[in-house]
């Protein structure tokens, strides 16, 4: 004798379910609720859970068809449409994504959420100028890391560069002191250092006024970009001699407030201190000057590495960006073998589904992607002041190297990147 399954066994999945997703076990919680979808296949917050659990998984596709759905069977649930908007956010598909904010501001839903990300989907499109009322309105009062960190990014890209660095402050993170003995000698050895440097050097040099060499034909650095399969372009002599010695110093001085360090290296980003107002409009500069390439790409961050060890381990990665350029400033004269330390570029982008993944499968992913394309890769030598432009969903690995072993003559690098991987440029 068969029986039809009630309503009783769908809602008892559901609450399954739902316990699952609150301990983040996605997996599981998806697979519950498709069993409830089997029994009711218009079970409205069966439908909304599996589209959360999507996006908990990272399977935005999955979550903005299912989170559609759903919002049609619960259109009053503000929530579940909040979701929709988010899932589109995350796909980089901004325009339903800024439907969505709009509408639920209308209804003056959780306005504060709401304008972070309105103004975080408008800066990422490209409309800074839009994005800044909303930001500053989301971020009035804050000391919410993301609300003032997105705000400092808009500022930045509206020249307003003193507002952007107190909202980077406040936005800094608290960068937690590492556990591993060896990271804290590298640590402590680089402050040191910087501060035996600046003891040397007691009077930062003059703050630049040009950032970028007059010299450069962007319109040819565009066409060669834009001609190469592999896109990518070097240019050398980037940066005005004022600049580049203003950066090196900064580099050098060590003058981010906090600094992390792992396997070799120190490294510090906007998050943790790296920023400066030379810096940001110096990122404006190259933005400006090469709008061929960056074209409305919003700033996305900037970063710097210190080396502590040469002939180090090196680790195959992509940027989280669209677009990076990445400038070489440790003299030429402190490269103990001429040609080497350069970076190594791959014609293997990351796909989507590399970002927002843990270090351990990130790499593990990479040595899959590349395995078999070992002549497919052109190796760029290193040299003072050259910057190279590409594709941040490059996979690229820094090459080994062999520099000297002072505080100013270990091998330097600072990165600015824009746009973000889901970004379209062509």
């Amino acid at each position: 004798m068969s029986s039809t399954p009630g309503p009783g066994q769908s809602d008892a999945l559901y609450r399954h379910a739902l316990a699952l997703a609150r301990r983040e076990q996605f997996g599981l919680a998806i697979e519950k609720c498709r069993d409830v979808l089997k029994l009711n296949p218009d079970h409205g917050p069966a439908l909304a859970l599996l589209g959360e659990s999507y996006m908990g998984q990272g399977a935005w596709p999955e979550a903005a068809t299912t989170l559609a759905r759903a919002h049609d069977l619960l259109p009053e649930n503000n929530l579940v449409f909040f979701l929709l908007g988010f899932a589109h956010q995350l796909l980089g598909d901004y325009t339903p994504a800024i439907r969505v904010y709009r509408a639920l501001l209308e209804m003056g839903w959780d306005t504060t959420r709401v304008r972070f990300h309105l103004g975080g989907s408008l800066l990422a499109s490209g409309h800074a100028q839009e994005a800044l009322p909303e930001l500053q309105m989301a971020a009035v009062g804050s000391q919410h890391v993301g609300q003032n960190f997105l705000l400092a990014l808009a500022q930045t890209m509206a020249g307003d560069f003193d507002a952007a660095c107190e909202a980077f402050t406040r936005a800094r993170t608290a960068t937690q002191p590492p556990h591993d003995p060896a990271a804290v000698k590298r640590l402590e050895r680089h402050k040191a250092d910087a501060e035996r440097y600046r003891a040397q050097n007691p009077t930062p040099p003059k703050v630049p006024e040009q950032f970028l060499n007059r010299a450069i034909d962007w319109d040819a650095v565009t066409r060669q970009f834009e001609a190469r399969p592999l896109r990518y372009v070097i240019v050398d002599d980037f940066l005005d001699e004022d600049a580049l010695r203003w950066v090196g110093d900064f580099v050098n001085r060590g003058e981010w407030e906090a600094g992390t360090t792992s396997g070799d290296e120190i490294h510090s980003s906007l998050a943790e201190g790296f920023f400066a107002k030379p810096l940001l409009q110096l990122a404006q500069a190259f933005a400006r000057e090469a709008s061929g390439i960056v074209g409305s790409l919003p700033f996305q961050s900037l970063w710097a590495y210190k080396y502590f060890r040469n002939n180090r381990e090196r680790t195959p990665h992509a940027d989280a960006g669209r677009i990076s350029c990445n400038l070489w400033i440790t003299p030429d004269a402190h490269n103990r073998k001429a040609g080497s330390g350069g970076l190594r570029l791959w014609s293997v982008p990351a796909e989507r589904g590399y970002y927002g993944r843990d270090r351990a499968w990130q790499r593990d992913y990479v040595l899959q992607r590349l395995a078999g394309q070992d002549g497919n890769s052109e190796v760029i030598p290193y040299r003072n002041n050259r910057a190279i432009i590409f594709d941040s969903r490059l996979i690229h690995q820094t090459e080994e190297f062999d520099f000297d072993e002072s505080h100013a003559g270990r091998r330097a690098n600072i990165t600015i990147a824009y746009g973000s991987h889901h970004s379209q440029i062509d």
